[in-house]
């Protein structure tokens, strides 16, 4: 015990009740003051205390040295504190290390295998992700409705259906689904991503309260998988369903769903509603509705009386409209505004070469690319659940250990599907009646 412990608690000084209650409260700056007193009247070790430390440096501190050396100098570490360095170290990114605390944690909460689930899917990793919520399972510790949030999330981004079902039964199966809102949109999502858009309706419809997350991935789903004008009639039975409120990432996806349906009034008409909502994002929607339906100079109007200042995204939407468009002076200003925006287009050098291409720049068009090469990027990348696995495709050759039987099977197909249309014979009209 510290001597000052010792000598007698100074009348009115806080006792080991009040001061995790203080720590927990502590802004910024003020913890490691309500820490040096707690040192003083020596109840910095007792187990409410210490976790309120730990727990205030893991929150406040701009490392977890502090942290981890409270966690170090409690006497006894129960699961709460385990958890709680865990997880701080989860959501700073450093995953590894969660993951080494968690391995050595001597009885393993659900939150800590959470908060590693977590941590992996908030820093990419989704297969990482999915296989530490393997880990859980074969532990033995039952998920709550977050973890299953999380892996949720990470099946959609990955393509893993077969999982992402497997996560749906066993929510059913432990009461959770109609619990909890968010595990409901978390899997319209799943299904959506994942093609199988008649699930996702079903949940939805299955939904007892339906927020407008809900809305949103539902009119998403149907619009990314070309059932726009289902998309639309959902967007406007929203309205009408008084449930909630569209937001602008609902009124994105209606208005994609429009462009992509070639229902250019219909995508006017939801964003003439917005009024001062509208972000860039929106504006650059719009010319690609425009540009789709060949309205390309009423895109160019649209672009140049925003009130916002174009993006490059929206530059890049009516520059490929105009070259598909045939309309070279349109396509020649979008390009140099896109190269004055990203002149080495970090986040597009395709589009910046194709754009050097318009305006005749052949010297940074062979540069662009040698960048695209050296930088090792990629054009695009998706992802496919076959069996207990999930395959991953990039753009370009060389992408895998199977890539020369996939070319050869594709090249198979091909010839086959060739061979097909030499044998075709368009059939007479009165066979079509």
């Amino acid at each position: 015990m510290h001597a000052y412990a010792r000598a007698g608690r100074p009348a009115g000084a806080p006792d080991r009740f009040a001061l995790p209650f203080v720590l927990r409260r502590c802004a910024a700056g003020l913890g490691p003051p309500v820490h040096a007193h707690a040192f003083k009247l020596g109840l910095d070790s007792s187990p409410p205390t210490a976790l309120s430390l730990l727990e205030m440096y893991s929150r406040s501190s701009p490392d977890l040295s502090f942290a981890r050396r409270v966690f170090d100098e409690m006497p006894s570490r129960n699961a709460a504190a385990w958890t709680a360095l865990v997880a701080a170290h989860a959501r700073r990114g450093l995953v590894a290390d969660a993951e080494r605390l968690l391995a050595a944690m001597p009885e393993k909460s659900a939150v800590a295998w959470t908060a590693v689930v977590s941590g992996h899917a908030a820093a990419g990793d989704h297969a990482a992700a999915l296989a530490a919520f393997q880990r859980m399972q074969r532990a033995g510790t039952e998920p709550d409705w977050v973890a299953l949030v999380v892996v949720l999330a990470s099946c959609a981004r990955l393509g893993a259906l077969e999982t992402g079902r497997w996560v749906h039964a066993l929510a059913v199966r432990m009461g959770l689904l109609h619990a909890h809102p968010r595990l409901g949109n978390a899997l319209v999502e799943m299904y959506a991503k994942c093609g199988s858009v008649e699930h996702a309706r079903q949940v939805f419809n299955s939904m007892p309260r339906r927020d407008v997350v809900s809305w949103t991935a539902m009119i998403g789903g149907l619009a990314r998988h070309g059932r726009a004008a289902e998309a639309v009639a959902l967007f406007d039975a929203m309205g009408r369903a008084g449930e909630a409120v569209p937001n602008g990432v609902t009124v994105l996806a209606a208005i994609s769903a429009c462009a992509h349906a070639g229902m250019t009034d219909k995508g006017l008409e939801i964003f003439g509603g917005m009024g001062a909502a509208r972000g860039v994002e929106h504006y650059g929607c719009v010319v690609d509705l425009l540009a789709r339906a060949g309205r390309v100079r009423e895109a160019l109007k649209v672009v140049s009386e925003m009130p916002v200042e174009p993006d490059a995204a929206v530059w890049g939407a009516l520059l490929g409209a105009s070259r598909s468009r045939g309309e070279d002076e349109v396509a020649a200003l979008a390009a140099e505004r896109l190269l004055e925006l990203e002149p080495e287009s970090a986040g597009d050098s395709a589009g910046a070469s194709n754009a050097c291409a318009v305006v005749g720049r052949w010297d940074d068009v062979a540069r662009l690319r040698r960048q695209i090469r050296s930088q090792g990027k990629v054009p695009g990348c998706s992802s496919i659940e076959v069996g207990d696995r999930v395959r991953e495709f990039v753009a370009g050759p060389g992408f895998g250990p199977e890539f020369l039987e996939i070319s050869q099977l594709l090249q198979l197909l091909t010839a086959h599907i060739c061979t097909r249309e030499e044998e075709y014979e368009e059939p007479a009209e009165a066979d079509l009646v």
